[in-house]
């Protein structure tokens, strides 16, 4: 495949790429998981048993501090939703920063290609080789001005 024609897709797949992330709905970090806890009323059954209530949660995290939160029965399925489609947002952001890493090199391999190509049309390579007379002059300045420290 040439360099164009791989470029091409990479933009395709990029554009594709970038339209699902942008559709994703709803979207929140965390983690959805039961656990058993013990309400802390001394006279219930769980104050004397090594399990406690069943209690449904989602835990995340903001700023290196962690956070809980019960869910009820009734949004089980949104929160569950959610931090799926969060999770699947932050792999669709890494498959999208290795698509314009890839797409960045053939870039630069196509700039300089181009770039030989339209030196050699040309001859502008050798051109290149030369000093300008310019660059001569500051030179000549330069030793101008060590002669008289």
């Amino acid at each position: 495949m040439g360099k164009k024609t791989e470029i091409n897709t990479l933009e395709r797949q990029r554009s594709k790429l970038l339209q699902a992330i942008t559709s994703i709905y709803p979207m929140i970090p965390g983690s959805y998981n039961e656990v058993n806890r013990k309400c802390g009323k001394p006279n219930c059954w769980c104050n004397s048993s090594t399990h406690g209530h069943p209690s449904k949660r989602i835990t995340w995290k903001e700023c290196g501090v962690s956070y809980a939160k019960v869910i009820g029965d009734n949004d089980v399925e949104w929160v569950v939703e959610a931090t799926g489609n969060y999770r699947k947002f932050r792999s669709m952001i890494v498959s999208l920063e290795q698509l314009e890493v890839r797409l960045h090199e053939l870039l630069q391999v196509h700039a300089a290609e181009i770039i030989a190509k339209t030196r050699k049309e040309k001859n502008f390579k050798n051109a290149l080789l030369q000093p300008t007379h310019r660059h001569r002059l500051q030179k000549h300045h330069a030793v101008k001005l060590q002669g008289k420290l």
